[in-house]
């Protein structure tokens, strides 16, 4: 080692092992593909058909419990309970009528058309009689005005106004049911006289209860499914005097959640051709044979073979399609064409002695370098996606598993499939073969200047570079970040978190219409949960039962008056003086039996003999096949207040969980549970689970980046940009009017990646330049720049017909990577620069003798300090690109005929992000690249004459 020459401290040296070790490996893989193109196109079709076999076990999940609900909790062990010992007997189905006045004969009878049209489903199989749900003795269970008349069509057809409002105003008793009726419960948005005399309501339901033949309403199959079918059907037609009729049936949110992905099939189709024209126009050049649609195209099909063996494999080890999965073609889309620009990018960056080398070798050079900065974005995916699979939610779980599959599987097929294809037309054109029809060769052919024309490096490095290094201007940048990133710091401490299933549906469907039309007309009265109890001693722990009673009305979530508790009725009916005289002699002086044979014959006659008996079956589980009598298990019925938040109903959720552990009784014997928990379980843990991931993900992106860059103080800054694009993200969520959810969290996750890629290249290209931190940010922005802006701009164009959705899923994403790109970008482009250029580390050890190689090489000597030969002089304008005759061969060609394909214009070119390496073999951005004479040195190098 020279004197006073430093040595590289050993975070750089473990880097530059991991770089060469990959560059090495790619190297060897780009000249066997380069060697063998068609077969490595026929072997990477063959690895996807062979992943493409774990579509036989593709299922597609979309039960609640299994994607929102959080593994191990325990409101699935509380939901089989339940299932067990209340097992649901129907299915339910609703209309909701609008009209100006639903109290009308027109209107009713207009009801009474759809009610008749409803029963009147009738096949081979099933009809109204055999699939409804029975009350009482063979009495089908259907439910609406009509009931009133007890569904007579010659009563109905032939009622008038004033009877419509006499009936409503006095009915107490249903004459079909015969029990209590509330007429308020079945119209909406009511109008009242002075009197309190309805006279008129906009909505009305009508409610069909049918057979729930699986024993869950989770799972039904068969011919409820079938007579839902045309129930909807029916709905769905309306009726010529009704203003609206909104229908809801137990198949919708499946029918409908279902829809809202594979609607948005075109938006995913016409997103991909849009980034296929993009990426041929940016990639091509505009000439005959310069043009690179078809490589393009290959670019595309590599993505989507990236999407086969990311849905394959994931299928075959058993995890679930869910329905943010759908978000996933757009993401490798985004991130597969960053990659096209990596690898053509390396392969324009070839040094013109690179570029005489054989076909073959220079495919393995571009691979050398590509396939590092690929591995690089590939790798800070793959452990954010890695990351997200450790979470507790199972749908984002589910999800992770699947983007870090496809990143791999994206990574392989751009190394591999794309090379070779990009092989082949490198081929093509150096026979002067046009790139649209290969079939036909151009003879003599030249491009035209125009063609060699790179209108976007020109820009960004003749215009924006030193338009960006004013001092006015960075002053502007920093107070413009400082200012939006405090305005976004505000907006992510006001976003709240929240999350309901009906998001899920397109806002254009039936079933969400339903939903609108029931919170405008028909507003909650509550949310309805339970406190359950299984097989204890109810008589020695009665008291714990008016306990729960008592906690749970002073509860401040629960809706007063709501509590509906079968042993508070049992008690007063215990009281009542209108009990036998005979039942006396089983009572103490406080009349509560006085033992515990007493207790259950007491409880049996109250709910078989008395008004009880709503109780039995439904809230007591009573066994009385012998005696002496018990209960397996029980529940007191209660409602939460309307809450405001996802927040609060977790606190709600806790609080009455809290009053069961408080009993005493173990988990198995007294628990909370409402079908809401569900829910709302997901939402307890998501946000912790959410800043776990990020935190997680941060933290490893920050090792992979310090050791590929290798300067701490660089990389510190690139996470800058990382972080304050999430928090400006976050803010834009807010703003938007987006909560924390799943949907959210997934694409929070995306962000990291896609942010590093944006800074991490533009920090690295940093640090490969020598000169005044000013002269290496304007090189690092007339290079980098055009890549990164592409990388962007494509990623941009990936999702942005995304904007038109009718799905959550979708238009969330558009939203949130809208966010990601643009503050990327702008933290990439605009406020990382302008940090370096005041800020900014020395280069690389390597960058400065690399500096010294290429001021000895213009020198005219070679790194040994051996003269350099020149057998053909260089143009003499330095900055016109040197094209050598048509004629010109270049030794070891692979082509037999006199054309060479003419090399790339000697301008300066943008390197993508390498990783550290003390490779000495690239031109210096400031030496002339048009130089290509022929060198030797000792007899070394053989001698080329142009």
């Amino acid at each position: 080692m020279e004197k006073g020459t430093k040595k590289p401290h050993c975070l750089k040296r473990f880097s530059n092992a991991i770089v060469y070790g990959l560059e090495s490996v790619f190297y060897k893989i780009g000249k066997t593909i380069g060697l063998y193109p068609w077969l490595t196109i026929l072997f990477s079709i063959v690895f996807v058909g062979l992943c493409g076999i774990g579509f036989i076990r593709f299922r597609q999940e979309d039960q609640t419990e299994n994607l929102w609900v959080p593994a191990g909790s325990v409101s699935l062990t509380h939901k089989a309970w339940v299932e067990e010992q209340f097992p649901s007997k129907s299915r339910f189905e609703f209309l909701v009528i609008t009209s100006d006045n639903v109290l009308q004969p027109k209107v009713l009878q207009a009801m009474l058309d759809i009610d008749i049209e409803i029963k009147a489903i009738n096949t081979s199989e099933y009809n109204w009689t055999t699939v409804c749900f029975e009350l009482g003795s063979l009495t089908c269970w259907s439910t609406s005005l009509l009931e009133l008349w007890s569904f007579n069509e010659t009563v109905i057809r032939n009622l008038s106004q004033s009877d419509i409002l006499d009936m409503v105003n006095n009915v107490t008793k249903s004459p079909v049911y015969l029990g209590d009726y509330n007429v308020s419960k079945v119209l909406g948005t009511i109008t009242k006289d002075s009197n309190g005399r309805i006279i008129g309501a906009e909505a009305t339901t009508m409610s069909y209860f049918i057979k729930d033949v699986s024993g869950s309403s989770s799972g039904a199959n068969g011919t409820d499914l079938q007579w839902e079918a045309e129930f909807v059907t029916i709905g769905k037609k309306g009726h010529k005097d009704l203003t609206n009729v909104y229908l809801s049936s137990q198949r919708s949110f499946s029918d409908e959640g279902g829809s809202a992905i594979l609607g948005d099939v075109n938006l995913l189709s016409a997103g991909y051709v849009l980034i296929g024209v993009y990426v041929a126009i940016v990639l091509g050049r505009r000439s005959m044979v310069g043009q690179r649609a078809w490589l393009s195209l290959a670019g595309i099909f590599a993505v989507g073979f990236s999407i086969v063996i990311s849905f394959g494999l994931s299928s075959l080890i058993g995890v679930a399609y869910g329905p943010v999965h759908s978000i996933l073609p757009f993401l490798l889309l985004g991130i597969g064409v960053d990659d096209i620009f990596v690898i053509i990018q390396a392969w324009e960056n070839l040094t013109p002695e690179e570029q005489l080398r054989p076909l073959p070798e220079r495919v393995g050079r571009a691979l050398k370098h590509a396939g590092v900065s690929i591995t690089v974005t590939s790798i800070t995916d793959f452990v954010a996606f890695g990351i997200g699979a450790t979470t507790i939610l199972p749908a984002l779980q589910s999800f992770c598993v699947f983007a870090a599959i496809g990143i791999v599987g994206l990574f392989i097929m751009q190394a591999t499939f794309f090379v070779a294809c990009h092989t082949l037309n490198e081929m093509r054109a150096g026979t002067d073969r046009n790139a649209c029809c290969c079939c036909y060769k151009h003879k003599k052919y030249e491009p035209s200047d125009c063609s060699q024309v790179d209108v976007m490096q020109n820009f960004f490095k003749k215009y924006y570079a030193p338009a960006l290094l004013k001092l006015p201007v960075k002053i502007a940048v920093i107070i413009i970040t400082l200012g939006v990133f405090g305005l976004n710091i505000w907006g992510v401490y006001n976003l709240r978190q929240d999350f309901k299933f009906e998001w899920f549906l397109p806002s254009d469907s039936y079933l969400t219409r339903y939903y609108e039309a029931t919170d405008k007309h028909f507003p909650s009265d509550g949310i309805s949960t339970s406190v359950y109890f299984g097989k204890i001693d109810y008589y020695r722990n009665a008291s714990i039962l008016d306990k729960v009673y008592n906690e749970a009305s002073a509860n401040q979530y629960t809706y007063e008056g709501s509590i509906d508790s079968w042993y508070h009725e049992f008690r007063k009916w215990l009281n009542d003086t209108n009990i036998p005289p005979f039942a006396l002699q089983f009572l103490n002086a406080d009349r509560f039996p006085k033992n515990e044979t007493y207790f259950y014959n007491s409880l049996r006659a109250f709910l078989k003999f008395t008004e009880g008996r709503r109780y039995l079956g439904t809230s007591v589980n009573l066994d009385d096949s012998q005696q002496p009598y018990s209960i397996n298990s029980s529940r007191i019925n209660l409602k939460h207040k309307n809450l405001p938040d996802a927040q609060t109903e977790v606190k709600a959720m806790d609080s009455l969980r809290q009053l069961a552990r408080n009993t005493g009784l173990t988990e198995n014997e007294c628990f909370a549970y409402s079908r809401f928990y569900l829910n709302w379980e997901g939402n307890k843990v998501i946000q912790v689970e959410l800043y776990r991931n990020l935190g997680l993900a941060f933290g490893c992106v920050f090792l992979v980046t310090l050791i590929l860059i290798a300067n701490l103080w660089t990389c510190l800054m690139v996470l800058t940009c990382v972080a304050m694009t999430l928090v400006d993200v976050g803010g834009l969520m807010y703003f938007w009017g987006l909560t924390i959810d799943t949907v959210t969290s997934v694409q929070t996750i995306l962000a990291i990646g896609l942010a590093v890629d944006y800074a991490a290249h533009i920090g690295h290209m940093f640090m490969t330049e020598v000169g005044t931190r000013n002269e290496r940010t304007s090189v690092t922005i007339g290079d980098m720049a055009p890549a990164v802006f592409n990388g962007g701009f494509s990623t941009f164009l990936a999702f942005i017909l995304l904007a038109g959705s009718n799905s959550y899923v979708f238009t969330t994403f558009f939203r949130v990577f809208l966010g990601v790109v643009v503050f990327g970008l702008f933290h990439g482009l605009v406020y990382l620069p302008v940090m370096l250029s005041w800020l900014g580390p020395d280069p690389y050890l390597t960058a400065e003798k690399e500096h010294e190689h290429d001021v000895e090489f213009q020198e005219g000597k070679d790194n040994t300090g051996f003269k350099l030969e020149a057998h053909a002089e260089p143009p003499p304008d330095y900055n016109v690109p040197y094209i050598p005759p048509p004629d010109y061969t270049p030794p070891g060609s692979p082509y037999n005929d006199n054309h060479s394909r003419p090399i790339s214009p000697g301008r300066p070119r943008s390197r993508p992000y390498l990783g550290p390496t003390s490779n000495n073999q690239h031109l210096h951005r400031g030496a002339s690249p048009s130089y290509r004479g022929a060198w030797h040195s000792s007899g070394q190098l053989p001698s080329v004459d142009a």
